[in-house]
C-alpha cells in the first residue's frame, strides 16, 4: 500500500503499477484545504493531517510489520504509525541522515522507537540515507 499526497505523483505511480501489473493499493490524500499556489514541499499546519493519519483509518493497532516513510511530514508520519506498528515492527525513513530537520526531531522518535542503523549515504547535496528504527514494546 502506498499513500500519496500529490495528485501528479499518484497518477504517475498508478500508471506504472498498471503497466507492470503490481498488486499495490494506491491511496491519494491531498492536503486540505487544497489551495492554488501551494508548493510541493511546504504546507500550512494541519493541511497534511489526512495524509499523515491515513494509515490509522486502514490498519488496526499493532497490525503492521513494516512502514517506509518517504514523503512529506516524515516525522509526523513516523509518530502517527507507531500506533499501528507491532511491537518490534520496523520503521524505515528515507533521506533521514542528511537532513537536519529530521535529525533534530530524533528525540521524539526515540520515545517509541529504538534506533537500529542508517545506510551509507552518497556524496552531494541530497545524500539519501535510510534510517531504520524498531518499535519499542
Amino acid at each position: 500500500m502506498s499513500i500519496e499526497h500529490s495528485r501528479e505523483w499518484y497518477e504517475k505511480v498508478s500508471g506504472l503499477l498498471a503497466d507492470h501489473d503490481l498488486p499495490v493499493e494506491l491511496i491519494l490524500k491531498e492536503p486540505m484545504p487544497l489551495r492554488g499556489g501551494d508548493g510541493p514541499w511546504r504546507f500550512l499546519p494541519g493541511q497534511m493531517t489526512g495524509y499523515v493519519e491515513a494509515p490509522l483509518g486502514i490498519f488496526e493497532e499493532g497490525e503492521v510489520h513494516l512502514v517506509l516513510v518517504d514523503g512529506r511530514e516524515r516525522i509526523a508520519c513516523a509518530l502517527a504509525v507507531r500506533k499501528i506498528l507491532k511491537p518490534g515492527g520496523l520503521l524505515m525513513s528515507h533521506d533521514f541522515g542528511g537532513r537536519a530537520r529530521y535529525r533534530d526531531r530524533l528525540p521524539e522518535l526515540l520515545v517509541d522507537y529504538e534506533y537500529l542503523f542508517e545506510s551509507p549515504m552518497r556524496e552531494g547535496d541530497d545524500p539519501m540515507g535510510l534510517a531504520v528504527f524498531r518499535r519499542r514494546s
